[in-house]
């Protein structure tokens, strides 16, 4: 049994469980005040932190910013959130990244500011994969502990930082 983004290819030997809707935001440096579209159409004189392209996340986010036609250099690409992170709370730059991503850094919160991806149809959705033959006790159990606890310790509070997640940031359900 596993976490993992959403298949996007059919799935052998494994049952797919939507678990997650994890939407892409932006990170930027809390002290500047700047909208969102200034940063993706270069505006702001910071750079774009992005995400390696050997990762999935990097690959989506890049596939996005094509399909919005944004050409935005950056010179460098990272393979850690908390590097990212960290170096936006700096003032060194600004990301995307998704809000499951940003709950779990360890990156200054009062330091970061979140805005809405200008698309909202860009998300991430994470399934629980579990092997056949799995006892359905243990996947009831894994299930039963798993969404409180994100329930309440990650999507409640990054909807209390970011009022406008309400919705955006959910659990999913079975079929979903």
């Amino acid at each position: 049994i596993g976490i993992a983004s959403a298949a996007e290819f059919r799935v052998t030997r494994l049952r797919e469980v939507p678990l997650l809707r994890d939407p892409y935001v932006m990170v930027v440096p809390a002290a500047r005040g700047d909208a969102a579209a200034d940063y993706l159409h270069g505006r702001t004189g910071l750079p774009f932190l992005r995400y390696s392209k050997k990762q999935l996340m990097g690959r989506r986010i890049e596939a996005q910013l094509r399909r919005l036609r944004l050409d935005i250099p950056a010179p460098l690409e990272f393979e850690s959130t908390p590097a990212i992170l960290n170096m936006v709370a700096e003032g060194r730059g600004w990301a995307v990244t998704t809000a499951l991503n940003l709950h779990c850094a360890e990156a200054a919160p009062e330091r970061l500011s979140v805005l809405p991806f200008p698309d909202a149809g860009f998300v991430r959705l994470l399934s629980v994969f579990q092997a056949e033959g799995l006892p359905e006790a243990v996947v009831e159990l894994f299930d039963t502990a798993l969404r409180p606890l994100l329930r309440s310790r990650v999507i409640a509070p990054a909807v209390a930082r970011c009022p406008w997640l309400d919705g955006e940031f959910r659990l999913l359900e079975e079929g979903a």
